[in-house]
């Protein structure tokens, strides 16, 4: 099956690993994907350091890209456009085609253009994907009014099981030093892009009051931005410039997480689901955030975090960590569970490409499509009226009738679903079959059926 990525924006952010993920995943899953960003970004250079294919164009706004797009969709004919922020889609939409699965990712708190074309954009769609509940919620409730709407479904960021193992063998001790911190000394870690939404100058203003109390704290900023002058300038007018360090942006935040003792999260935007809170999680930092957005979706107050509501309870909720040794043990404990139970990557890889390539059998179940796939230990039995096939992994039984069940029992004997394109099992067979877990892509066996977006 192949598959158009396109992403967005010259700098890295939580979006770009997110779908960097999402395409290493689906290419591992036997996928092939094709990348589409902008020439010089960090996506693609990072795209190709993985070994993905990549196309790319000045940018996604200007006419002459979309020409060059338009080669993209004659020289390849994809099964699946995927697309992942404002200025992919607009131009990428012009690709879509009645006979591929259409999909647009949205990953932004910000709400899309509220305009007549957007919005028929979006309803065309045959696939949507949110970052949280909320986010769902908020931006495309419209669609439920619509007559032509999108099966829209919620995938949460999450990390790649290299990411943990990333995590473990980091030595604390060691970044600790290299980062010259003394022994009693207590890290307080923000790792954010340095723009206005994130609200950085009330985290200074939190810090400040802290540190007034606790004189063993520091706090780090990782990230870059628009901002870090301002932001330079409120913490040396608060006077704690010499225990505030700005490291600019950085590929290596799990060193920093390592390092840290309590992770500081703010902002004044309905953010998604941010990856940089779930990786505070993963490296088992207690967490205060901002409840802002989908946010509590997966950080549940003083279970595995804390959340907050304004500056006034944030300080106060810092205060409380830094003076509770024991709490803020526990809630990095839990904080550290929950990644680990939560917000695996794979899975929902997984039931993203089950997803797409279930849409697409429907629009189009052709030869090259079936035959990546393989029956997955079914049974059949033949019956008066037809038969049944029974898939014992997940325990799901369809009844076949009398025209398709010849062909299907051929096609499970010979195990060549491909054969199913070649007579008259109708494409809505084809795709409960796949629903069911009877097909399966070669690689995928392991797939679990509870696994859902």
């Amino acid at each position: 099956m192949k598959i158009l990525l396109s992403v967005s924006d010259k700098v890295w952010g939580g979006k770009h690993v997110y779908m960097h993920a999402l395409a290493v995943e689906l290419e591992e899953l036997g996928y092939e994907i094709l990348i589409v960003a902008e020439r010089n970004s960090e996506f693609s250079a990072e795209a190709r350091r993985s070994n993905l294919r990549v196309a790319e164009v000045d940018d996604f706004v200007e006419i002459e890209s979309r020409k060059e797009l338009l080669g993209c969709g004659e020289n390849y004919s994809f099964h699946a456009f995927v697309t992942s922020g404002r200025r992919d889609f607009s131009a990428v939409k012009g690709l879509f085609n009645p006979q591929a699965v259409s999909v647009l990712i949205r990953h932004s708190g910000f709400p899309l253009d509220d305009d007549v074309e957007t919005r028929r954009s979006v309803e065309s769609l045959d696939l949507l994907f949110t970052t949280s509940n909320e986010q769902r919620y908020n931006q495309f409730e419209f669609l439920n009014c619509a007559e032509l709407s999108p099966d829209v479904r919620v995938l949460p960021s999450g990390m790649r099981s290299s990411y943990f193992k990333e995590l473990e063998e980091i030595d604390r001790a060691a970044v600790r030093e290299d980062l010259k911190l003394h022994d009693g000394d207590r890290v307080i870690l923000v790792a954010a892009r340095l723009s206005w939404e994130k609200q950085l100058d009330s985290a200074l203003r939190t810090f400040a009051q802290a540190s007034s109390v606790h004189h063993d704290v520091h706090l780090i900023i990782v990230g870059g931005g628009p901002e870090e002058e301002s932001l330079r300038a409120t913490a040396d007018d608060l006077g704690i410039m010499d225990r505030v360090r700005f490291y600019g942006y950085r590929r290596d935040v799990s060193r920093f997480l390592k390092a840290a003792d309590i992770f500081l999260f703010t902002s004044q935007a309905a953010e998604t689901g941010p990856l940089a809170l779930k990786e505070a999680m993963a490296a088992g930092l207690p967490v205060i955030a901002d409840a802002v957005g989908g946010v509590s979706e997966f950080v549940r107050h003083e279970d595995n975090g804390i959340l907050v509501y304004s500056d006034e309870e944030r300080t106060g909720q810092l205060l409380r960590l830094l003076g509770d040794a024991e709490l803020a043990e526990y809630l990095g404990q839990q904080a550290s569970r929950t990644a680990r139970a939560e917000f695996r990557f794979e899975p929902r890889a997984r039931a993203f490409a089950r997803a797409i390539e279930s849409a697409a059998l429907v629009k189009r179940d052709d030869a090259e499509m079936l035959s990546e796939l393989s029956w997955d230990g079914v049974r059949v039995r033949s019956e008066g009226f037809g038969g049944y096939l029974f898939v014992p992994r997940t325990s799901n039984l369809i009844e076949v009738g009398p025209e398709e069940f010849d062909l299907v029992a051929n096609s499970v004997r010979e195990d060549r679903p491909s054969l199913l394109s070649s007579g008259s099992a109708p494409s809505s067979l084809v795709s409960d079959l796949y629903a069911m877990g009877a097909l399966v892509r070669a690689g995928a066996e392991t797939f679990d059926h509870r696994e859902r977006v």
